[in-house]
């Protein structure tokens, strides 16, 4: 007797420090709205084995670009939710398998701008370790042996097109995991088929299970990229020999998990699903599995499951055919099938075995559930049957010939129902039907161009059963609104269906700008019975000829013959591209001269070529004019620039030709020339030579800093610091930034505190920056300029004062003084020593010849008229701070 054959999987693992107790899982990434999408990490975790508390709190996911395996960036996706997973027959538990669905997600926001690569990107989780005891694969203490890791791994495609409009997409989504065991020599089975949103095709296979490439517990740096190690299988096991099964491990396409495993203990293994749309693979997701065999099965028979024709009475114990013929009453297309099952037959304490049928297509894919009655249970008791009556429908499940339907009886053995199978062949005559046909035969249409112009033709279609109709028109490749067409419905009777095609080709109303053939397919089905498919199809050529139309012209004579099209040529930073253009049309067609960059904004990078409008004949002149200044580019970024400078006509039929000069301009950089830095004095005070000057105490200093660049670039001058005896001073300087040339001063009078004390000079040196904004690589030196400081120069001491003055009015010698000016500004001097650092003047006193003070002055161009004294000789004194000196004067009337 055919058995159908039977597998489930069960999960144990591993999750402690190293995650020793993983038992498998998988991303999801679902679309909630826009680029808004929510990623899912699914865990499952072994509770018998792993400790509580043993997982994460939050995990880091990253995703990589697949075209370049680099990383995009992670997400922290934090611990949602725990839940237990429940047992497919929870009777059957033993407490071997007690795993958890772990979720962690989070919802973020997957941008266009970033999300965007056609090749598409993987997202992933590392972790270590799995379980120690695995039987098919090296799983050892990674102190120890040989560890076995764990990469969470799904593909997803970019969130836009080629097109750049919203590509919506959600990943598969897998069913939640059996927790139960499996048994040597005993199927199992497990219906693995996920389900997908956006009614994707998904395609199942095994493949090797992922490890890491580290043995601690988290990567070190993060996740790693592509490509990802397989584990190491032990010998004799590998991709097709998985748990040493007879028949070993396998997936159909469409998901269904079978193997009758032969030896107890804990195999890993792992299913990869593949997404697909309209026949292209956009996306992938991986799910890691541990089965746990364990001799743990009670003894049990397989249910038998009979058929026999609604008026027969022979039985059929694994294929039966019937045939049913139009005209029969609904009861007559049955047949029923009897349920036994030898363990219910067992004596024991009133032995009972639950069984139920289900209903499954063989060769071809439909929802057959129809066919089964409402109550598909039974008890069986005491070796007792029970019958089930199936009743087909009046139309086949497949028009051509008969189909196949199998009736599956299960039971309720641990730790999955045993089955038996019945295939039942139905041939149905489905009730007879005629074609539906187009009156029309294909309709081929050509029209010259002419104002005004207007076709319209009747689409008959027809069904001799007086069927319903529906027709659809298919345009290949355009929208018929586009180019003046439409499609207006005029009857919609049983058995016909009439469709007006209108055709507006006036081309001042309709732009056939760039297609001037088109074709539509229409195609006409009735509503039969049995909804089966034979349409008829026509198809309708139409072609529209333009009037003749000369191309417009763009031309320049500057870089050779005016005929040329392409021109590639090199220019320097800050030289200047710029040429006539003179573009015209024969036919004086209206015309837009203008320009773009193939790989760069015109405005961005100071392109003049200005939009011009005209008429072609006699044409217009457009200047191209390009300043290559330097602050414009970054030459390591971009120096190939390739322009479009085209003339556009619009005729007639507002079709647009189009002319175009195409150059293609290399931008070379000549190199920097660094600015030229000069000092000078600006006022008779300072004397500079080069980078080095000098000035006397109190006067004041006007340095000039001038720096000079010969390129177009922006010049800076920049006071870095001043090193010399005594920084705090009240210096005057103001950085500056000037096109080509910047000028600055320095100003500052120095005095006494400038210098070393007792020191007749000092230094001090200025350090400045200078600098240019020189697009690729700027100049930007420090240059110095050292100032040396005097003291006032003291003259050699030869005092000689006067020594005699009559104020008797004469206006003659008439005072007493040791500096002074005439009135002609003549300055007359006795030598008395000049003011500075080392030593100022203080005081004259004057004194009679009794000791008695009669004149005191601070000021050195003091003048003494004697005050109305007495003849006589008096006696002086002159104080410095660092000396004095004496001497007598006589004074005569």
């Amino acid at each position: 007797m055919r058995r159908l054959l039977l597998i489930v999987m069960l999960l144990t693992g591993s999750f402690m420090t190293r995650a020793s107790h993983i038992v498998g899982g998988e991303f999801e990434i679902i679309h909630l709205q826009d680029f808004t999408y929510q990623i899912n990490l699914i865990l499952y975790f072994d509770v018998n084995n792993g400790s509580p508390g043993a997982f994460d709190n939050e995990i880091v996911a990253s995703v990589f670009r697949k075209s370049d395996d680099r990383k995009v960036r992670d997400y922290f996706l934090p611990f949602r939710t725990t839940s237990r997973v429940d047992y497919f027959q929870p009777e059957c538990s033993t407490g071997e398998v007690v795993t958890d669905k772990i979720i962690y997600n989070d919802v973020v926001v997957l941008s266009p701008e970033i999300y965007n690569d056609p090749e598409g990107y993987y997202i992933v989780w590392q972790r270590c370790c799995r379980n120690y005891t695995i039987t098919n694969i090296y799983s050892d203490n990674p102190n120890i042996g040989t560890h076995a890791g764990q990469t969470f791994y799904l593909e997803f495609p970019p969130v836009v097109d080629e097109n750049d409009e919203p590509f919506v997409n959600s990943s598969p989504q897998l069913f939640p995991p059996l927790n139960d065991y499996a048994c040597p020599n005993r199927p199992y089975w497990v219906d693995f088929a996920g389900v997908d949103v956006d009614d994707d095709s998904l395609v199942y296979s095994l493949v090797d299970p992922l490890s890491t490439q580290f043995n601690s517990a988290l990567p070190p740096d993060g996740n790693l990229s592509a490509p990802y190690p397989p584990v190491q299988w032990k010998p004799s096991f590998g991709l097709n020999n998985i748990v040493n099964g007879f028949p070993d491990l396998q997936i159909s396409t469409d998901g269904f998990l079978t193997v009758t495993p032969q030896s107890q203990g804990l195999f890993v293994f792992a299913v990869k699903v593949e997404e697909y749309r309209d026949s292209v693979k956009i996306g992938e997701v991986r799910r890691d599995f541990q089965m746990l065999v364990v001799d743990k099965c009670p003894v049990a028979d397989p249910p038998q499951i009979l058929g026999r024709k609604i008026d027969g009475s022979t039985f059929f114990d694994e294929d039966m055919y019937v045939e049913f013929n139009q005209g029969i009453n609904d009861e007559e297309r049955c047949v029923v099938v009897e349920v036994s099952d030898p363990d219910a037959s067992k004596m024991v304490d009133n032995f009972e075995e639950d069984v139920f049928i289900k209903a499954i297509p063989i060769g071809f894919k439909d929802n057959v559930f129809e066919v089964l009655p409402n109550d598909v249970t039974a008890t069986l008791v005491n070796g007792s049957t029970v019958e089930f009556e199936i009743c087909f429908p009046e139309c086949p499940y497949v028009e051509e010939g008969p189909f196949q339907v199998g009736i599956v009886a299960f039971d309720d053995a641990c730790a999955l129902p045993l089955t038996d199978t019945l295939r039942i062949t139905v041939n149905t005559q489905p009730p007879p039907n005629t074609d539906p046909y187009f009156v029309n035969s294909d309709i081929n249409v050509i029209r010259l161009e002419e104002k005004g112009g207007f076709y319209s033709t009747d689409i008959i279609g027809r069904d001799s059963d007086n069927d319903s109709l529906y027709v659809n028109f298919f345009p290949d490749g355009f929208v018929l609104e586009d180019y003046g067409m439409s499609l207006e419905r005029l009857s919609d009777e049983r058995g016909e269906i009439i469709t007006r095609f209108n055709w507006n080709y006036d081309c001042i109303e309709t732009s056939f700008d760039g297609q001037t053939q088109f074709e539509i397919l229409a195609v006409l089905d009735d509503y039969d019975f049995c909804l089966f498919a034979h349409p008829d199809t026509l198809t309708l050529n139409l072609e529209i000829i333009l009037p003749d139309n000369t191309f417009p012209e763009i031309s320049t004579d500057a870089f050779g013959t005016p005929d040329e099209k392409f021109y590639r040529f090199e220019r320097e930073i800050y030289e200047t591209i710029g040429f006539p253009t003179f573009s015209s049309d024969l036919d004086n067609d209206p015309i837009i001269v203008g320009g773009e960059g193939a790989n760069f904004d015109f405005a961005e990078f100071g392109v003049s070529f200005p939009t011009v409008e005209g008429n072609g004949n006699p044409g217009l002149s457009n200047p191209f004019e390009w300043e290559l200044n330097c602050d414009l580019f970054d030459l390591a970024e971009q120096d190939s620039f390739r322009l479009y400078l085209y003339v556009e006509d619009i005729d007639y039929c507002n079709i647009t030709s189009k002319d175009t000069l195409t150059l293609d301009v290399i931008v070379i950089d000549p190199g920097n020339n660094e600015p030229e830095t000069t000092f000078s004095s600006g006022n008779g005070f300072l004397s500079v030579t080069d980078n080095v000057g000098s000035i006397t105490v109190g006067d004041p200093m006007v340095l000039n800093i001038l720096a000079q660049d010969q390129d177009p670039n922006n010049v800076s001058i920049e006071l870095l610091k001043v090193e010399g005896e005594n920084d705090n001073q009240n210096f005057s300087f103001q950085d500056v930034t000037s096109f080509r040339t910047a000028t600055s001063q320095l100003i500052w009078t120095p005095d006494c505190s400038s210098l070393v004390q007792g020191q007749p000079s000092s230094e001090y040196t200025f350090y400045f920056r200078i600098s240019d904004d020189y697009c690729t690589e700027n100049a930007d030196y420090e240059v110095s300029f050292t100032l040396e400081i005097n003291d006032i120069e003291p003259e050699p001491i030869q005092f000689n004062p006067p020594n005699f003055f009559s104020p008797n009015g004469d206006d003659k010698n008439p005072f007493f003084a040791l500096e002074w000016e005439d009135e002609n500004g003549q300055v007359f001097t006795t030598g008395l020593p000049l003011d500075n650092c080392a030593g100022t003047f203080i005081e004259v006193v004057i004194i009679n010849r009794w000791g008695k003070e009669v004149y005191r002055s601070d000021k050195r161009d003091f003048r003494w008229y004697g005050n109305g004294e007495p003849s006589g000789v008096y006696f002086y004194y002159v104080r410095y701070t660092n000396r004095e000196f004496k001497g007598t004067i006589t004074m005569l009337y």
